[in-house]
């Protein structure tokens, strides 16, 4: 019965600081004031995260002019493997974005996050108002209608 309650408590704890999480120093310098941001972690090797950035790419400049935002894509890859990040990313044409590396992985540990892809939502403020992990085709819109929201 301890255990059961220590892991509601924990689950609860949990809960409670994602409501109120604030980002990284490393990725709140990284926003646009006035602007709410699409924060996803993402690595060369993972097939879904490049269909979703794919997908972000391709729809950015129309939805940026219906409501202005920013993209942020933080790469996992480990030092050896981040040397190709840049010039991957220039190849699949995401300019647009923000690309960072975290070779150390220390920003995936300060977000907890798991899986590839994680995205995260932004408001103006910085405070984190959306988290979805996984990617399925069309996914990009249910991103893109949470940011018309804020």
């Amino acid at each position: 019965m301890k255990k059961i309650s220590a892991i509601f408590l924990a689950l609860a704890l949990a809960v409670s600081a994602f409501a109120q999480e604030r980002l990284p120093e490393a990725l709140s310098s990284q926003l646009k004031e006035e602007e709410p941001a699409i924060i996803s972690f993402w690595s060369l090797t993972c097939k879904p995260c490049i269909l979703e950035l794919n997908a972000l790419s391709e729809n950015y400049p129309d939805w940026y002019e219906e409501c202005p935002f920013t993209v942020i894509a933080v790469s996992v890859d480990d030092a050896r493997s981040s040397s190709k990040v840049k010039s991957f990313a220039e190849g699949k044409g995401w300019s647009d974005f923000t690309i960072l590396l975290d070779p150390n992985q220390d920003l995936k540990r300060a977000m907890n996050v798991a899986t590839m892809p994680t995205v995260f939502i932004v408001d103006k403020e910085g405070k984190i108002v959306h988290r979805h992990m996984g990617y399925n085709p069309g996914g990009e819109n249910e991103l893109f209608e949470k940011i018309k929201e804020l």
